[in-house]
């Protein structure tokens, strides 16, 4: 529905659908508190009073009123009240009652109106000026602002977990081995149930010393068959590196050490041979089924095809754990 023409003030007013020409004064009360301050008689502060009013809109209207009489505002006593400022805000009174005593002037050719709800919104501005669903109100709610459908959260990636293929258990420390090169045979008939073919995987070197231990270089690879307790390479030997690109695994005196991700082809049916070159002292060893190690002098044989052993053991060495992300 249009406005009509301006008149005393930029402000306009409807009343159930009906628009009503303003004198000027126009007032909407929205909060439904009042407080008041409350000082004794020695004239200190003891805190406030606090009650409820009612929402309210209270304007000046122009006589003659064009098309209402002012018996119909008299009785009412459900209706919507809408008022928007010259500056655009907009506000919408709702199940609201004519309250005051409605005395004509003529000298001024106005009458004073005021109407009480239960309810005063401020319309949004992204809102229509007057919405459709904003007229009689029938004991409904006015029309709220349109509701913003939900942002969908960022889907997170899967969280990737390393799965443990096999471990030993590192129990005694060996000294004097400053020198050796060491091979363990990680047999696949030991590997855990479910075990995968991947190609992310990463060892884990324990040392129980009370000095650290050095390993460098360390490289994996499949053994050069399978069920024979083999450490010799299959040809297909890739280099471990640790903290972040380093050749050099320093493993502290009772500690362990990660390595960085091995980007290595792993067939879960073949056995696997850690080699590693011991450049300190001291290493660590343990008892456990299905893994095996051979000893060299000589430190080239750390990724020498043929290797030939200086002497064999029935333990493992150095490594206490190797580990994959499955993949589909």
């Amino acid at each position: 529905m249009p406005f009509g023409q301006r008149v005393v003030g930029v402000a306009f007013v409807q009343v159930d659908g009906a628009m009503v020409a303003l004198h000027g004064g126009l007032m909407v009360g929205q909060s439904k508190l009042e407080r008041s301050m409350v000082f004794g008689q020695e004239g200190n502060a003891h805190g406030w009073l606090e009650t409820y009013r009612a929402p309210f809109v209270d304007v000046e209207l122009m006589l003659p009123l064009p098309g209402v009489e002012l018996e119909v505002l008299e009785r009412q006593t459900n209706v919507s009240v809408i008022a928007q400022f010259g500056g655009g805000e907009q506000f919408v009174l709702s199940n609201a009652i004519c309250t005051c005593r409605l005395d004509a002037q003529s000298r001024d050719g106005k009458v004073h109106v005021r109407w009480e709800g239960t309810k005063c919104i401020e319309l949004r501005p992204e809102q229509p000026p007057w919405p459709d669903d904003v007229v009689k109100d029938n004991g409904e709610e006015p029309g709220e602002p349109p509701v913003e459908p939900p942002v969908e959260p960022p889907v997170e990636p899967p969280v990737e977990t390393w799965q443990t293929i096999g471990s030993a258990t590192l129990d005694q420390p060996g000294e004097g081995f400053t020198g050796y090169t060491v091979r363990s045979n990680w047999a696949a008939a030991g590997y855990a149930p479910g075990t995968t073919n991947s190609t992310r995987l990463r060892i884990t070197l324990t040392n129980i010393a009370d000095i650290d231990a050095v390993y460098d270089p360390v490289y994996l690879g499949h053994a050069e068959t399978s069920g024979e307790m083999s450490v010799n390479f299959d040809g297909d030997q890739v280099q471990v590196f640790f903290h972040d690109g380093d050749p050099a695994a320093t493993v502290p005196a009772h500690g362990e050490l990660v390595s960085d991700e091995i980007d290595y082809l792993f067939d879960a049916g073949r056995d696997l041979v850690v080699s590693s070159f011991i450049a300190s002292y001291i290493t660590s060893y343990g008892s456990t089924p299905n893994i095996a190690s051979a000893f060299g002098v000589a430190g080239a044989d750390v990724t020498t095809v043929g290797f030939s052993p200086a002497t064999n053991a029935s333990w493992p060495f150095a490594v206490s754990k190797i580990e994959l992300i499955e993949e589909s």
